[in-house]
């Protein structure tokens, strides 16, 4: 029977790819990803049947790629953006590869990379992600609360809730334009930035959609503040 892997490949710079994760790959003669999921393992996909994924066809691609796999007997990797286990819509992928014999390898997230950047403990952190479709308001709420009760967030923006747009929003419920707030951008990429801000500039600016988005909460001191 193949064996599903389901492989973190970092935040996107070749150097920073797990070896657990280069096993994984070495080992399977299929490759299920997005285009920006393969571009930190490109040189390691040579002579590898490759099933690329869209907004339009993720699922149906993940789900030929399973039958390819029932078929052949050959593992198969399915491959994620930084960390698998965050915001990679690993719900959906083991639905779509029922019956394998699965394993998660993780990876290095985006994630890890801002909070050091930030120099704040994840233990202090929340991480809400808008990158699916769950339901968007509840998210919305879920992020205030957090913010209000002393947890600093980290916005995964999306589709449907930019880093301004998450900006205004907490800007319309209330929370003051003083508000410190970090946008890093390309984190493990060429053209890396990290830029130390407030919420009301955030909004105001038109960001990449490759961008983390901290708000620091108004309940905890943020000694380790600095402006890029």
């Amino acid at each position: 029977m193949a064996k599903l892997f389901v492989v973190g490949v970092g935040p996107g710079s070749e150097d920073l790819v797990t070896p657990r994760a280069k096993k994984a790959i070495s080992r399977a003669g299929i490759i299920v990803g997005w285009n920006l999921d393969l571009e930190p393992v490109r040189s390691l996909l040579d002579g590898k049947k490759l099933f690329i994924q869209s907004v339009e066809n993720y699922r149906s691609v993940a789900r030929a790629a399973a039958e390819e796999a029932r078929g052949s007997g050959r593992d198969v990797v399915v491959l994620r953006i930084g960390d698998p286990c965050l915001s990679s819509g690993l719900k959906g992928l083991l639905e779509d590869f029922e019956g394998f014999e699965v394993e998660v390898v993780p990876g290095i997230s985006s994630v890890q990379l801002a909070a050091a950047l930030a120099k704040v403990e994840l233990g202090e952190c929340v991480v809400v992600s808008f990158h699916d479709y769950g339901d968007t308001q509840e998210k919305k709420e879920f992020m205030t609360n957090c913010l209000k009760s002393g947890k600093h967030v980290f916005v995964l923006s999306g589709a449907e809730l930019t880093v301004e747009g998450t900006a205004a929003y907490l800007l319309g419920v209330g929370f003051d334009p003083t508000t410190r707030a970090a946008v890093f951008t390309r984190l493990g990429l060429e053209g890396e930035s990290a830029e130390f801000t407030t919420l009301g500039e955030v909004a105001t600016k038109v960001h990449n959609w490759l961008s983390i988005l901290l708000v620091y909460s108004p309940k905890k001191a943020v000694s380790r503040f600095t402006r890029a």
